[in-house]
């Protein structure tokens, strides 16, 4: 068994769908971060050597960089969709609340439609260093 963990880091603007679980209401405003994604895909069979080029895992997480993520749930979020492309400005539309937790789920599920085995997927919203701030993982059961 092989096992590569791979780590990029992006910078996209979101804003939050409030809601009763949601404490900071500071985070339904636009805003924006630097997130970290580490990727760990593990695989039996080597291609050339390689389990899987680096820079096709970067092409999947590259496609949130510098965009705003909207929900694609939220009325207000929609809204804004119109307005974004009127003024030629990148957006990236999310299943759901573009939090670091689906965040993290969205690149799993894309990585995997690229056909690679994927352990983890996980997300430090916020990036600040590695001694700040926690990260969300996700996994499959």
């Amino acid at each position: 068994m092989n096992t590569i963990k791979f780590r990029h880091y992006f910078d996209a603007g979101h804003m939050l769908t409030d809601g009763e679980f949601l404490v900071t209401k500071a985070c339904t405003n636009l805003h924006g971060h630097t997130y970290a994604v580490e990727v760990e895909i593990y695989g039996h069979e080597l291609k050339n050597g390689l389990l899987v080029d680096f820079k096709a895992v970067k092409e999947v997480i590259n496609l949130l960089d510098h965009k705003f993520l909207l929900n694609e749930i939220d009325p207000f979020s929609m809204r804004l969709v119109n307005f974004l492309k009127e003024n030629k400005k990148d957006f990236y539309i999310m299943p759901g609340n573009p939090t670091s937790e689906n965040i993290g789920k969205h690149i799993f599920n894309l990585l995997e439609g690229e056909g690679l085995q994927v352990r983890s997927v996980a997300v430090k919203e916020g990036y600040k260093g590695e001694n700040t701030g926690g990260w969300t993982i996700y996994e499959e059961d």
